[in-house]
């Protein structure tokens, strides 16, 4: 499993019980490949409420591009919970990320606990480090 950066934490307090949008991380474009979003969502109330993960880019930070969700689409969260990994290209330069939580609560008291999410490498994936300073 990949780990996580202090640095690049998107979420990392208070528990999840609607919909929401975390960030932006100001993050300079570089790795084109083998970067992910990791959320991990510890638990769930009902048995039929759902979370789909969305990453927006952004290269002015007030317009955001959505450029990937998990790919299975809204999940049901197990018991034990569910890891998330939301693969997505970074563009050369600077740019602002942002990560979507969107929760469909079919309970009224909902909470996914205390739900972590970062930007990691993404496993079993090419990455490299180049700058893209001259």
């Amino acid at each position: 499993m990949p780990v996580y950066d202090a640095n690049l934490m998107l979420r990392t307090t208070g528990s999840l019980t609607a919909s929401e949008s975390v960030g932006p991380l100001t993050v300079w474009g570089g790795i084109h490949k083998g970067l992910a979003v990791r959320a991990v969502v510890p638990s769930s109330f009902g048995i039929n409420d759902t979370v789909l993960p969305k990453v927006y880019i952004s290269d002015d930070n007030s317009t955001y591009n959505l450029v990937a969700q998990y790919a299975d689409g809204a999940s049901k969260i197990p018991t034990g919970g569910k890891v998330f990994i939301v693969p997505f290209v970074m563009p050369p330069g600077k740019h602002y990320v942002k990560l979507e939580l969107v929760v469909t609560a079919a309970s009224t008291t909902s909470t996914y606990g205390v739900v972590t999410a970062g930007i990691v490498i993404n496993p079993g994936f090419d990455w490299e480090r180049s700058s893209n300073f001259a």
